[in-house]
């Protein structure tokens, strides 16, 4: 049997640099070359690699920032293929420059690298069945806690205000977000919806069918009852961030027993070696009413009002914000960059710029998400003489893209950082 090699830092750096030497789609098939040669497991071959990856990220964002310092007293901004000279970090061996971007291929490399070869796990309508019963009775369960924590913590709220006790941070409101990582479909609605159909197209006894359904049918119009009658006013509401305690919980679904694993290693999500899925406490009351629906028109042939999970009334794209002093610096960027003025009038300059930017927003979690349409509505009533249109939205974007990536990514990043931090 062969032994493997060791798996220390300077190895490492090279056989994770080295794969910059190959075209992109090369990238990964290259890491599992290297693994096979290693004589370690797949998993602990990347999870080695993933180490590598995050120690590089930390440098390459240290030399950054200090960098940045140094330019700023001359004037100056970061070049744009600012990055680590790799000459210098493997002593000669790899010449060339580490890049945000490279990196972050990189990382996108060792995500695919695992998938290679990878057996998908196939699921029959009675398993999406079972699993959907699962995920929503783990819904339920949430939302309940979150009800229950939400309770205590505004006795408790009220019981500091009545002594006359002023904290800086007095949080009345718990709130869930969720990450589940997982390679079977949780709250995949399109997916349930065609086993539904199959299960109704070729079943024998429809009765039996519908009879094992309406439990699910019951459960789902729970879930959707408790987010419209409790954490809906606790979710949309109250964004004040030193009255309400976000918390981040992290999940790993076990497809055999059907079970959902609380996971508090930030690092086992983050490798993504199956999908890792977001969700707030409203898309999981959007998938129970739409299961809800789907089998009483579909299934239980029942007429009646639809479910709907409610929704905050925005009017305003600052109600977007959680924070409203990152709002303001949001803004500023655009001010600096002479897109808007001071008196938010648009100057005439990209205007396909807010597609990206709103967008990059989102992603970095500083803004709530919402459809296209709602976003381009808002920021049109926001943004005088901007006249953006829903086509825009559907279109590439290489010079905004490029304008983002050259001024605003930087800052934005820092700022998402930031208000992690806060939260």
């Amino acid at each position: 049997m062969q032994k493997p090699f060791k798996l220390d830092s300077s190895t490492l750096d090279i056989l994770f640099l080295e794969a910059l030497n190959y075209p992109m789609y090369a990238q990964p098939e290259f890491y599992i070359l290297e693994q096979k040669k290693s004589g370690w497991s797949k998993g602990v071959f990347l999870q080695a690699l993933l180490d590598t990856w995050g120690s590089f990220e930390i440098k390459l964002r240290l030399e950054t920032s200090r960098t940045e310092h140094l330019l700023a007293k001359e004037n100056k901004k970061l070049p744009e293929n600012f990055g680590l000279n790799l000459e210098t970090e493997t002593n000669g061996e790899i010449k060339g420059t580490l890049t945000r971007q490279s990196l972050k291929q990189l990382r996108f490399s060792i995500a695919q690298a695992y998938k290679i070869g990878l057996k998908r796990n196939v699921f029959d309508s009675y398993q999406i069945l079972a699993l959907c019963e699962r995920t929503l009775t783990f819904i339920k369960g949430q939302f309940d806690e979150q009800k229950q924590k939400t309770i205590h913590a505004k006795f408790l709220a009220d019981k500091l205000k009545e002594r006359n006790f002023k904290y800086s941070e007095n949080p009345e409101y718990i709130i869930y977000y969720f990450s589940i990582t997982t390679d079977a479909p949780i709250c995949d609605f399109p997916v349930f919806k065609n086993e539904i159909r199959k299960l109704l197209l070729t079943s024998q006894n429809l009765g039996e069918l519908r009879s094992m359904l309406l439990p699910l049918s019951n459960l789902a119009v729970k879930v959707v009852e408790i987010y419209n009658k409790e954490l809906h006013l606790i979710e949309f509401p109250q964004k004040n961030l030193s009255h309400s305690v976000r918390d981040e919980r992290n999940y790993v679904s076990d497809n055999e027993f059907l079970q959902f694993w609380h996971d508090a290693d930030e690092e086992f999500i983050s490798y993504n070696r199956t999908t890792t899925r977001h969700f707030d406490n409203r898309d999981f009351a959007v998938f129970a009413a739409n299961i809800a629906n789907l089998i009483s028109k579909e299934v239980l042939k029942k007429g009646g009002q639809k479910m709907i999970a409610k929704e905050e009334e925005i009017t305003n794209f600052d109600k977007l914000f959680d924070d409203p002093e990152i709002t303001q610096q949001c803004y500023k960027l655009l001010i600096d960059e002479n897109i808007i003025d001071d008196n938010f009038n648009y100057r005439g300059k990209l205007k396909s710029f807010f597609c990206v930017w709103i967008r990059k927003l989102d992603q970095a979690r500083l803004i709530g998400h919402k459809p296209d349409s709602i976003f381009n509505d808002l920021i049109n009533k926001k943004i005088k003489g901007l006249d953006l249109t829903l086509a825009m939205w559907r279109k590439s974007a290489k010079k905004a893209t490029d304008l983002y990536n050259t001024r605003f990514h930087s800052p934005i990043s820092q700022l998402s950082r930031y208000s992690q931090k806060r939260k």
